[in-house]
């Protein structure tokens, strides 16, 4: 084999290689198939069980962890379990995942639609932050208070707020509503989205 053609064949597996990886075409390869379908969602309803449904599909019900889930977003629905169904409506929420992640679903149905608990997914950061992690929040309610580890952070700034990569203690206060309080892992090159659902508490007469 000459030299010019040993040239040739590395350049057009370069450019083969190229190709799948920017088509995603590796992942329909049986070898490659776990390594995209390995995402894991795990869903929790406290005080009570939920039946599950991820797009319209059954998946059981609550707690469990559902594994090989391909990379994607899903829309997740829980549909407590009551003697009384009516007084419990029938939740939605939209979570994103990738591969080699794990989602969370922490959430307490209360009636009348009321409910508490967060949500938590990951999503990748740009290369460039490969080092860091990094934290989004959003609440269902404007005006609470953050704090990351007994350090109190402005609401206003998490948006892909830096942190190193390592488990956190995170706690949402607000006047009127119960506090929230769950550890949250913060991976490096993921910025981890945090949703958070605050259930005001009851006036006494």
């Amino acid at each position: 084999m000459t030299k010019s053609l040993k040239i040739t064949l590395i350049i057009l597996a370069f450019l083969t290689l190229g190709l799948f990886m920017h088509f995603d075409l590796f992942s329909g390869l049986p070898f490659v198939h776990n390594f995209y379908e390995n995402s894991v969602l795990t869903v929790n309803t406290r005080r009570g069980i939920a039946n599950i449904y991820i797009d319209g599909i059954d998946y059981g019900q609550t707690p469990t962890s559902i594994s090989n889930l391909a990379q994607g977003g899903y829309t997740v629905e829980l549909e407590k379990i009551s003697e009384n169904p009516e007084t419990y409506e029938k939740e939605s929420f939209y979570i994103e995942l990738y591969r080699n992640t794990e989602a969370v679903i922490d959430i307490e149905i209360a009636p009348d639609g009321f409910k508490s608990g967060h949500i938590l997914f990951y999503s990748p950061m740009p290369r460039t932050f490969n080092q860091e992690g990094a934290v989004s929040m959003r609440a269902d309610i404007n005006d609470y208070e953050v704090l990351i580890n007994d350090e109190r952070i402005d609401k206003d700034k998490i948006i892909s707020y830096k942190l190193e990569p390592e488990e956190y203690d995170i706690k949402i206060m607000s006047e009127g509503y119960e506090s929230l309080e769950f550890p949250a892992i913060v991976r490096e090159g993921y910025d981890l989205n945090i949703r958070v659902y605050l259930l005001p508490i009851p006036i006494s007469f």
